[in-house]
């Protein structure tokens, strides 16, 4: 069938000027067109020996990264003014989010001409970044992306997805007023079902709730991860599994806390809602400071295996769970002002099993959007509440956390260290070592252990010590070396920590 050139050329100018597509289909169409119309503008009549034929060469890499360039919304999502680092994104139409997906890039390129090699897609993508601008990302606490729509928590109004509305993620439930409140087989509500896993404190209730928005809204950090802590059959592991139901499957990373050291893991929260990392191992965090990034919102660097590395903002809230509660090595105000430890007491134990709780009750699509709609209508905050129960678990955890403060409570003090004048720092700190890896924590830092003695000692004793040079008193040689295998070291002056009169 012969086409018309004119025809099609007022085609697809009549396409463009009326309305942009719509749907990936309508777009995938209009790049279809557009490759017809360069195929025909560029057909060469050319002889044969039995006839004239007709020849079409491939299209140039510069030509489909411009066609590309007019048709698709391309941009680079980032705080930086320099997108060297970036990921390249596409609006898709249809999701009404940017992705990143080099195959569905890739679609393009086939769809514009089927005849460009795979190995020219790179190209054509490196040449489409240069006509690419940079677009910083939606940070907003009242917009939160929905199945339907970008919800304005402030307005409580339903706003349509817009390329202008830079975002990667959203969730997979949609914005919908209950038409009744939900109740499971028992008639039982979802606030009931909260309540009990709350044990009835309405502070957790309220925190619960707070949660759940925290963990829908991908683009806005409140700065701080949660660990829901407690023994099993607590109500915890059916709580994150509301929450996966809630966003959606997809739309949820499972890092642990230790695998955020690694940034060959951190590609995997890339286009994510939230992190859910169920049952985290005791695992000692060695370096949490790109959790800690993470957490606050701040850039970090993801190096992916194989591939460049780029730089990437995540603001999406990280949920992680177990009977345990990890120690890291950051002990400053910073790493304890981004941790926020929920306890689950409650005991299931004995209690007749209704799994249909979990896979029945908290995957129905109008309880979901119930939650959905009390969470968003919920009272306002700029911080999450902090009940006593989590202030509680925090203060314990702040010394369990901290090796030479649990050390000097509950060895140094104890053994009566504390009342003598002389400690030479290098004893104090081979015990302290001791008493570290007793505890798990493999090669422990102990550089500066003896002012950081002196200086907990400080807070916990009256007394004023400094560390300076000076010998052991002869009186109290047996208490600090009883087996005598540092005696002769002992004689002479070493660094100490003094006990000042």
């Amino acid at each position: 069938m012969e086409i018309n050139i004119d025809d099609l050329q007022e085609k697809l100018d009549e396409s463009n000027a009326i309305k942009p597509p719509k749907s990936m289909n309508e777009l995938m169409e209009r790049i279809y067109q557009a490759g017809e119309l360069w195929r025909e503008e560029h057909a060469e009549t050319v002889g044969k020996k039995d006839g004239l034929g007709v020849k079409i060469p491939i299209p140039p890499i510069h030509t489909v990264a411009k066609e590309l360039s007019k048709i698709v919304t391309f941009t680079f999502i980032t705080k930086s003014n320099i997108p060297d680092n970036s990921l390249l994104y596409m609006y898709d139409l249809d999701e009404g989010i940017y992705t990143a997906s080099a195959d569905e890039f890739n679609v393009l390129c086939k769809t514009f001409d089927n005849r460009i090699k795979p190995n020219d897609w790179k190209q054509i993508k490196m040449m489409v970044r240069t006509m690419t601008k940079i677009s910083r990302p939606l940070e907003s606490a009242n917009l939160v992306p929905v199945q339907n729509g970008i919800l304005d928590l402030k307005n409580k109004k339903l706003l349509p997805f817009n390329p202008k509305y830079v975002i990667t993620s959203k969730i997979a439930t949609a914005y919908k007023p209950p038409k009744s409140i939900p109740k499971d087989r028992e008639g039982n509500t979802f606030d009931d079902w909260l309540n009990s896993i709350a044990c009835g404190d309405s502070e957790l209730v309220t925190l619960f709730w707070q949660i759940i928005l925290e963990a829908i809204n991908p683009n806005y950090t409140r700065n701080k991860f949660a660990i829901f802590y407690g023994d099993g059959n607590n109500g915890k592991g059916t709580f994150q599994r509301l929450l996966i139901n809630l966003i959606g499957e997809s739309n949820v990373s499972a890092l642990k806390p230790a695998q955020f050291s690694d940034k060959f893991n951190l590609e995997t929260l890339v286009g994510k809602v939230c992190n859910i990392g169920d049952e985290a191992p005791n695992d000692y965090l060695k370096n949490p400071s790109d959790l800690m990034s993470i957490t606050s919102g701040d850039t970090v660097l993801v190096n992916p295996k194989g591939r460049p590395a780029f730089e990437a903002t995540f603001k999406l809230f990280n949920i992680f769970s177990g009977n345990y509660i990890p120690n890291g090595g950051n002990k400053t105000k910073g790493w304890y002002r981004r941790i926020m430890i929920v306890p689950f007491n409650a005991d299931f134990n004995g209690q007749i099993e209704k799994p249909w709780i979990k896979n029945e009750f908290l995957a129905d699509k109008d309880v979901l959007e119930y939650v959905l709609y009390k969470t968003v209508n919920q009272e306002p905050f700029t911080h999450f509440i902090e009940p006593k129960a989590v202030k509680d678990l925090l203060e314990e955890y702040q010394e369990d956390n901290d090796y030479l403060l649990d050390f000097l409570k509950n060895e140094y003090i104890p053994k009566g260290w504390h009342e003598l004048d002389i400690v030479p720092v290098f004893l104090a700190t081979r015990r302290l070592g001791e008493y570290a890896e007793d505890m798990g924590i493999q090669k422990p830092n102990l550089y500066g252990a003896g002012k950081e003695i002196a200086r907990k000692l400080r807070n916990l004793t009256p007394n004023n010590y400094v560390v300076k040079k000076a010998r052991v008193k002869a009186g109290d040689i047996q208490t600090l070396d009883p087996n005598g295998f540092d005696k002769r070291k002992l004689s002479n002056a070493q660094r100490s920590i003094v006990k000042e009169k």
